[in-house]
């Protein structure tokens, strides 16, 4: 049955990005088929089949997948996606704005400063490479879950979103400058706050997907890069997840075969045994009915408690609640809404990931709009690995912000998009 599975879930993403292949770019919804795809095929092999829950889990991911599947054929509105694309190709360049980046960046900054210095009272990535930490994975989780502050959710706009747009905006203009000292002068001054800002809390996460983004928006750039800086960075980037992984514990020394395996486990096996122990917690529960949902949206309101269904995971896993362990997308919608309810809210957001692909042509055409709506792709892109509200928290809210002050010359760029169906 796992085989069959794993072949069904192959046959069917494959197909479906055969089919979206032709307008791949700039598009939110292909990226979410492939990376559906590469965590469905992550989740079936953490089943054991063995159990009811996880053999009831397996179905779940074969039903979502199949409406994914079947979205692509029948729904996706091909034409409309050409149309939006001839508009964003069509459009007048816009002025960079270069001093709002720097006022996005310098206001980031300030208030991820504010954060380490006076909030959490410490830098894990400045004290673990100077004076060296003796717990670091309990500084680790009291620097973004400690009880002496809040407004981590806020600071994560800034620091994890806002910052990184602004910041690689900024690289990307200096290197076109004609001036290349400036460049790497820029970047010389400036890496070392990115990363002290970025790793700061002790989390890889957010590091692989700054750069991740970054690479998403030279490829709508089209941009060709040069192979030595990418190697530069690509190991740059590695090295340092590897050094994490190593101050977590998950590793014992900083091998590139250590280094490379815990990747492949994150990327594999980490969030995917996160919801296959999610599943099988609440399938002896009752459906939801959108209260679990309704939780999460109540916890961004300053001052109320949201879902605790991620720590309960996490207590259930490592006998402690101070954590969260996220069930995935599917998961997700089928403990709020049921299995007979899961294929129609399925369809509702494949509709909405669909559409969201509209904001290209909402924005003026310039470097910082572009990188923005390349992280809020991404963002997208990774739904199925949480519940669909987590990409408030990654930062949709700081991209919401972003767009208010980038969008001045909205008035100036109007597009009609005719459009039919597929």
């Amino acid at each position: 049955m796992r085989y069959m599975a794993l072949t069904t879930i192959v046959l069917l993403t494959l197909f479906a990005l055969f089919l979206q292949w032709k307008v791949r770019a700039r598009n939110p919804f292909f990226l979410f088929v492939a990376f559906n795809g590469f965590f469905s095929l992550g989740t079936i092999l953490s089943l054991d089949l063995d159990i009811e829950a996880d053999y009831y889990h397996l179905w779940v991911v074969l039903i979502s997948s199949t409406v994914v599947f079947l979205y692509t054929i029948f729904l996706y509105d091909y034409r409309r996606t050409r149309s939006i694309d001839a508009a964003w190709l069509n459009k007048t360049p816009a002025d960079e704005m270069t001093s709002k980046i720097w006022f996005i960046y310098l206001v980031s900054a300030a208030l991820v400063f504010v954060y380490y210095e006076f909030l959490v009272g410490y830098n894990l990535f400045y004290d673990a490479l100077t004076v060296g930490v003796d717990d670091f994975v309990t500084m680790r989780l009291q620097s973004y879950a400690g009880e002496n502050y809040t407004g981590a959710g806020i600071v994560n706009q800034f620091k994890n979103t806002l910052l990184p747009i602004a910041y690689f905006s900024l690289c990307v203009i200096y290197a076109r400058s004609s001036k290349r000292m400036r460049f790497f002068g820029f970047i010389l001054l400036t890496m070392p706050f990115f990363l002290w800002a970025i790793m700061g809390t002790g989390q890889r996460t957010f590091l692989v997907f700054s750069f991740a983004c970054f690479g998403l928006f030279l490829l709508s750039e089209g941009l060709k890069v040069k192979t030595l800086p990418v190697a530069f960075v690509s190991i740059g980037v590695v090295a340092l997840f590897g050094l994490y992984s190593v101050f977590l514990g998950r590793t014992e020394n900083l091998s590139f075969s250590e280094t490379i395996g815990q990747l492949f486990f994150r990327l594999f096996y980490a969030n995917q045994r996160g919801t296959v122990e999610g599943f099988r917690y609440i399938f002896s529960k009752e459906i939801a009915y959108g209260g679990e949902w309704l939780q999460i949206l109540k916890g961004f309101i300053p001052g109320v408690k949201g879902s605790t269904l991620s720590n309960e995971i996490h207590y259930v896993l490592f006998r402690s609640d101070r954590g969260t362990v996220p069930i995935s997308l599917w998961v997700s919608i089928y403990y709020n809404f049921g299995i007979f309810l899961l294929p129609i809210v399925t369809l509702f957001l494949l509709k909405f990931i669909e559409l969201s692909k509209y904001i290209i042509v909402l924005m003026p055409k310039n470097i910082v709009s572009t990188m923005a709506w390349s992280f809020f792709f991404f963002y997208l892109a990774i739904l199925p690995i949480s519940n669909p509200f987590q990409i408030l928290n990654n930062g949709l809210i700081g991209l919401v912000l972003l767009y208010i002050l980038v969008v001045s010359r909205l008035g100036k760029d109007h597009y009609s998009l005719k459009h039919g169906g597929n």
